[in-house]
């Protein structure tokens, strides 16, 4: 190639579908509730591609914006106080795997806002699957709860079983047509609006 003589090596290259914000996800203790402050906490941000397959390499582009607004106290002087918003640091870690460490710090009691977004490319930043999200910190919860394998994840991810279990009884129960009267217009109604719920 390039005026050399023709060679006979050969090599391997793979391809990547590119990451899409709407299949990406994040998790993590960082975007929980009742989690400890003044402690480091941490969740995970996991790129994905359209086929929702996850990504095996980096250098992807995400930003993450966490907030914690202050109500401002309307006072005789100044009747119309304004919110104050504060910006709390984070840092992101590429594990070059598709997976993204974030780390930050809340020092008091408070609940803040987390937005995740990712650079398309369309040089468009937007928001992953389930941004923004909401973490609160209270004193009372113990540090376990900010591991990534703490407390407070397992007591999350036995809430969501629990949830998605009555939404799974509850869902058999609504759209089962057994014993209902099928030509009544409300029943037929309801089980579309339950289909459309789920």
């Amino acid at each position: 190639m390039a005026g050399d003589d023709l060679t006979t090596t050969w090599i391997h290259f793979n391809y990547y579908l590119n990451t899409r914000a709407i299949k990406s996800l994040a998790y993590g203790p960082g975007l929980l509730n009742e989690v400890k402050p003044g402690e480091p906490i941490e969740f995970i941000i996991v790129a994905r591609n359209d086929l929702g397959e996850n990504r095996t390499s980096g250098r992807d582009t995400f930003e993450v914006k966490i907030t914690q607004c202050i109500p401002g106290e309307p006072s005789a002087d100044d009747p119309d106080a304004k919110d104050q918003i504060i910006v709390i640091p984070n840092t992101i870690e590429d594990k070059d795997s598709g997976f993204y460490n974030v780390r930050y710090q809340v020092d008091d009691e408070c609940t803040v806002n987390i937005e995740i977004k990712f650079l398309n490319d369309k040089d468009q930043m937007v928001q992953i699957r389930g941004s923004p999200f909401q973490a609160s910190f209270r004193n009372t919860a113990s540090s376990k709860d900010n591991q990534l394998i703490g407390t407070a994840m397992d007591k999350h991810i036995k809430r969501e079983l629990d949830r998605l279990t009555n939404l799974m009884i509850d869902s058999k129960k609504e759209l089962g047509t057994k014993d209902k009267d099928m030509k009544d217009v409300k029943v037929l109604l309801r089980i579309k609006e339950f289909v459309e719920e789920t």
